[in-house]
């Protein structure tokens, strides 16, 4: 999960490896002496390496029919997990068949936090023992509806295993704490400013399906781009990417700096991406599900119009006299517009300044608000 991309043997320590599991039951005779060699490609360097091995050994099965239920991938807090959630899409599970005869059918119950109406999937295919697979569940239009804005929890439960009785039940149920993703409102534009390498970025809209609604590569360097949406209710995710897996702001090279950013039409900055992501950046978001962006965002009664703005635009609000504003830039760069003012009312004049994106910050009444006016 990490974005470093040089090697790092025998000068940095990294995290440990992925646990690897071979059955040797065919290859050894109970009873006898038998070694086992394992060797690794060579490093550079000083290398060391530290090796933690265990040898299992158990007898038959306990039970004939047992399937288990192993983890939950989607939704999730687990850290191992963070690359793909918080999610909106289809929850993903893993099952295992700890029975000693082939699994073939099960019955898959899911629902969020006290939902008293269970969704149900009927998951067919073939497990031997200890064979596990990934299912992913359907989407349904009622599994999101007890959703609360913090606190929540992810149930499954497995039934019916061959369409038997499951003879070990302790294995059957899982609970999975997850957090919501971020609620946007519908009309949002996506500000993406390439750094020195920007053959190598690219940046995607999917829906829910998969379906790709937008993509844009080919970008110049060092160039603000401005893409504006209308969506619909429902789930998407955008993916940004980077083929040399440096992200678009790195300090260990040459690049230069990049920023990708999704703003409030009109508004302020809804969230920021990571700029250095390494090879890739998977952010999922939701219009209006499963709480609508005005419940989760307190309405502002400051307006900023029009936008775009040609040669001036308006900040209107109560007292707006009293706010302190500041004026940014693309590049973060402050600057001074000419303005004059009432006491609701301040107008600001562009006529003598680039067309572009500006970030507007606005502190007044103890509250601090960013908006960004397109100038044209």
């Amino acid at each position: 999960g990490g974005t470093w991309i040089y090697d790092r043997a025998g000068w940095c320590p990294g995290m440990a490896t992925d646990t690897r599991e071979w059955d040797i039951t065919p290859f050894v005779t109970p009873g006898q002496i038998h070694n086992i060699d394992y060797g690794m490609y060579v490093a550079s360097g000083t290398s060391n390496y530290i090796v933690s091995n265990q040898l299992v050994s158990y007898g038959n099965a306990n039970f004939n029919q047992d399937a288990a239920l192993i983890e939950v991938l989607e939704p999730s807090n687990r850290i191992e997990y963070f690359r793909s959630n918080p999610m909106c899409s289809n929850p993903k599970v893993v099952i295992q068949n700890t029975g000693s005869i082939m699994l073939t059918n099960l019955t898959i119950e899911y629902w969020v936090n006290d939902a008293t109406t269970h969704e149900t999937f009927t998951w067919t295919g073939i497990l031997g023992f200890l064979e596990k697979e990934i299912v992913e569940l359907p989407l349904t239009s009622t599994l999101w509806s007890s959703v609360s804005g913090l606190h929540n929890k992810f149930h499954v439960e497995i039934k019916d295993p061959n369409s038997g009785v499951d003879e070990y039940s302790f294995n059957n149920i899982y609970t999975s704490d997850f957090t919501i993703p971020d609620v946007i409102p519908a009309n949002f534009l996506v500000l993406f400013k390439t750094n020195n390498a920007a053959y190598e970025s690219k940046w995607e809209l999917f829906d829910d399906a998969g379906n790709q609604l937008f993509i844009r590569q080919g970008m110049a360097n060092n160039t603000l781009y401005m893409d504006t949406f209308n969506l619909s209710l429902g789930c998407y995710s955008i993916l940004i990417s980077d083929t040399d897996d440096d992200g678009i702001d790195f300090w260990a090279n040459n690049d230069g700096a990049g920023f990708a950013r999704i703003m409030e039409v009109g508004g302020g900055i809804v969230a920021f991406f990571q700029a250095d992501f390494g090879g890739s950046y998977l952010y999922n978001f939701t219009i209006d599900i499963p709480l609508t962006y005005e419940e989760l965002n307190n309405e502002s009664d400051i307006k900023l119009y029009p936008n775009p703005a040609k040669a001036q635009f308006f900040v209107e609000g109560r007292n707006i006299i009293d706010a302190t504003i500041k004026i940014m830039n693309s590049m973060g760069q402050s600057i001074n517009l000419p303005s004059n003012s009432t006491a609701d009312r301040i107008i600001f004049n562009t006529s003598d300044v680039p067309k572009g994106v500006y970030f507007i910050n606005i502190r007044h009444e103890e509250r601090s608000e960013s908006k960004t006016i397109v100038v044209e």
